[in-house]
């Protein structure tokens, strides 16, 4: 059980902040008390993790999490009404440890908040269209990070160090005369459970290549018996008919509390 802690035992969780994950400045800042926010720790005196929450919607986790906290990690970063189940929260939660920003958070005093449904998918082996055979879908390779990097800015974010996205059916890219047009890849991993994000090259969208990637990543995974969970908001209908296509059937729904900042 996470436990808030007074501003004057911030800095007892300063030493969780080994190295330079993502968002580590922001957490430096609420330690510190140069900035705004709440703590929330496992031990009091001693914390192996702990929890940081901006004012202004940022968040930071540091350290490692148990399975138990989840829950409650997730309702004071997410909001808990409508979360379908653990499975979901484990996914979700593990996005803490790497990004440090989450826009679908509790912002107690700056901004607004605009509460938004998200419908949540799983993959089904069951479901799974036939196999379609392309020898333009491989395996992100080291040179296929580096382009597909310039295109999707958050790839080296959720994955800084390559070696563990690559090579363990969790990236699957569509390459051409050798450029990256489209990649499929495991934002969100806890374990055995996934959520897939897909980014396509702006000059190559509207050509199917979204559908040929995300099934071909589905199918990896799932025969490694892998889980994987889509999410996305209501009114995105092309994300949502991506992913039926791909095999995923409805699972559930999520009301998200989503920050906006003041301009």
């Amino acid at each position: 059980m996470l436990q808030e802690i007074e501003p004057c035992a911030f800095e007892r969780a300063l030493p969780l902040i080994s190295h330079e994950p993502p968002g580590f400045m922001m957490a430096i800042t609420i330690l510190k008390r140069i900035r705004l926010g709440r703590v929330f720790v496992d031990d009091v005196k001693k914390p192996n993790c702990a929890l940081a929450l901006s004012s202004s919607g940022w968040h930071a986790a540091l350290g490692s999490f148990e399975t138990k906290d989840l829950p409650q990690i997730a309702e004071l970063v997410f909001g808990a009404e409508g979360l379908v189940d653990n499975d979901f929260y484990s996914i979700r939660v593990s996005r803490l440890a790497w990004v440090g920003q989450e826009m679908e958070l509790r912002a107690p005093s700056a901004g607004k908040l605009l509460e938004r449904e998200m419908r949540v998918l799983k993959a089904s082996r069951e479901n799974l269209p036939p196999l379609v055979s392309d020898h333009r879908i491989q395996e992100l390779d080291e040179e296929g990070y580096l382009q597909a990097s310039k295109f999707i800015p958050m790839l080296p974010v959720y994955w800084p160090e390559p070696s563990k996205l690559l090579g363990k059916g969790m990236a699957k890219a569509l390459i051409e005369e050798g450029r990256v047009r489209g990649v499929c890849y495991s934002c969100c991993q806890a374990g055995d459970l996934h959520e897939p994000h897909i980014t396509i090259d702006e000059p190559f969208r509207g050509q199917g290549i979204g559908k040929l990637i995300t099934q071909a990543y589905t199918r990896s995974l799932l025969e490694e018996n892998r889980r994987i969970f889509w999410s996305h908001y209501i009114d995105n209908e092309i994300s949502g008919k991506c992913a039926k296509t791909a095999g995923y059937l409805s699972y559930g729904s999520v009301k998200v509390l989503q920050y906006i900042e003041k301009k």
